[in-house]
């Protein structure tokens, strides 16, 4: 995803000059704000990575992190980069990039069909992977893409 966002947080920066921006999409960009010649996030947007725990989250900040709800965290992941949109109710409002790359697994034999229980995440969820006989057997699966708590992976 080209998206100007990824350079905010890697910068640590509140604002950027047009030039720097020239290689991203700005389209689809609307959370920044164009104030002639920087770009600036809106002001109640906040960057940051995500301390995701069980029914609820930080968005982790230099100063104070801030407390989401577990229903504002959309399908936001431990470790992903995520706008939120700050007030009384901060919510999450767009994943920038994903931290969730690898997940290692082991597939066994169901009754029915074949099952996998994680061994190891690099990151926190699961996915659906097809994996011929001679199981179990533990795969690498390398992940596309997340939506809705569903995982695509290659392999």
């Amino acid at each position: 995803m080209n998206t100007p966002y990824i350079k905010f947080y890697t910068d640590k920066t509140q604002r950027i000059h047009r030039d720097e921006l020239q290689a991203y999409d700005l389209e689809n960009a609307s959370y920044l704000v164009y104030d002639e010649p920087y770009y600036h996030l809106q002001a109640d947007i906040l960057i940051g990575r995500l301390d995701h725990k069980r029914s609820f989250g930080f968005l982790r900040q230099e100063e104070d992190d801030v407390y989401i709800e577990g229903d504002d965290l959309k399908d936001a992941m431990h470790d992903d980069i995520v706008l939120v949109k700050d007030g009384s109710q901060p919510k999450v409002v767009q994943i920038i990039e994903r931290a969730l790359k690898v997940v290692i697994a082991t597939v066994k034999s169901g009754k029915k069909a074949c099952i996998w229980s994680r061994t190891m995440y690099v990151g926190s969820a699961g996915c659906d992977h097809v994996v011929p006989n001679g199981l179990p057997k533990v795969v690498h699966l390398d992940v596309l893409s997340i939506e809705a708590s569903k995982i695509q992976t290659v392999n």
